[in-house]
């Protein structure tokens, strides 16, 4: 079995931006909508702060997305990123 990975990855902020764009949601209707603080989601938002399991599960609740698919999104960006760092050392 191989480890198959996507070929292009993006930061979960970008991600989580246009979604929040494509529901026409304010910042005030995401953070009632998952319950996280302005100060959070905007951490979040401008990809300053990982995601946690507890704020991937707010993520869930709030919009509908598997909690582990923010996850996996996340860690597969960053191991990309990882992956380019070391090809260019």
């Amino acid at each position: 079995m191989t480890n198959k990975q996507p070929a292009e990855t993006f930061p979960v902020c970008e991600f989580l931006n246009e979604e929040i764009v494509a529901r026409g949601w304010s910042v005030e209707t995401f953070c009632a909508r998952t319950g996280l603080s302005r100060h959070l989601a905007e951490e979040i938002r401008k990809g300053h702060r990982r995601l946690t399991k507890l704020t991937a599960t707010c993520l869930e609740l709030g919009m509908g997305i598997s909690r582990d698919c923010w996850l996996r999104l996340q860690e597969y960006h960053e191991s990309a990123e990882e992956t380019k760092k070391q090809e260019q050392a």
